[in-house]
């Protein structure tokens, strides 16, 4: 059924197909080629609107645990405290307008041109150097005293990382689909 209602959203019908197939072989070659790309493009969206859902969780991590650590100015250093809020509410919230850019292109409502994809290129490369950054600032000043709560601090920041380049490295290579 699930195939069917995608099937349908691509474009594809059998009476269609069949109409094809009469008129040339060739054409229906171009034809399911272009399906694929179609299918292929709305999966990387799906794969897409999933890591800005992990990244959006992992930056309000990062984000409350920073924040938390006021409370205990000897474990980290406030500089490294504040870059990792700063850091945690600016991911959060590229990643909460992506979510809903992506939730609505897939719904059909919203289509975005290749400038887009070049801000968001830009900002999950800016991101994760900025993730990089104060991830490794946190973990310099981590002791044999470091709580728990900072260890899961540097951990998901630095997971944080890894997904804003997969998401940059996504965008990068998929902005010809959009064209």
């Amino acid at each position: 059924r699930k195939s069917h209602v995608f099937s349908k959203q691509l474009g594809w019908n059998e009476s269609a197909e069949r109409h094809r197939s009469s008129s040339s072989p060739k054409a229906t070659a171009q034809h399911r080629d272009a399906l694929r790309h179609r299918a292929a493009a709305e999966m990387t969206k799906v794969v897409r609107l999933g890591l800005y859902a992990l990244l959006w969780l992992f930056a309000l991590i990062v984000f409350a645990i920073a924040a938390d650590q006021g409370k205990d100015a000897d474990a980290i250093s406030s500089s490294g405290r504040d870059a990792s809020i700063f850091a945690g509410v600016v991911a959060w919230l590229f990643a909460s307008g992506m979510l809903v850019v992506y939730a609505l292109e897939l719904m059909g409502k919203l289509s975005f041109p290749g400038i887009q994809r070049s801000i968001e290129v830009v900002m999950n490369g800016l991101l994760a150097f900025i993730f990089l950054v104060c991830s490794s600032v946190s973990a310099s000043r981590l002791g044999d005293a470091a709580t728990g709560g900072l260890r899961a601090m540097v951990a998901f920041g630095f997971i944080s990382l890894f997904v804003d380049l997969a998401l940059a490295a996504l965008a990068y290579f998929a902005a010809d689909d959009y064209q």
